[in-house]
């Protein structure tokens, strides 16, 4: 089950057409995918701006993420952060 915000951003991304919604829930994600949107994370925003070049690191911000509270696998974490050329 997904929370009302999740639900909203799924249903405004549907209303506006949007090419891409930002979701961290697997639930509100897989709902978001079968209905045609596609879909990343915060993490994936994250490579993304180490690609652009808007950060030189993201393996600090991922640390400190998770120390607030953030979950995220470590299996995830390593495929992340061999991506981005930090492992």
């Amino acid at each position: 089950m997904i929370d009302d915000g999740e639900a909203a951003s799924i249903i405004l991304a549907l209303e506006e057409n949007a090419s891409l919604i930002i979701l961290d829930d697997k639930d509100a994600r897989k709902i978001a995918e079968n209905l045609g949107l596609k879909v990343t994370g915060t993490v994936g925003i994250l490579l993304l701006a180490k690609k652009k070049g808007v950060v030189k690191e993201i393996k600090p911000i991922i640390e400190e993420m998770k120390m607030g509270g953030f979950y995220l696998s470590d299996s995830i974490i390593k495929i992340v952060l061999k991506e981005a050329d930090e492992f």
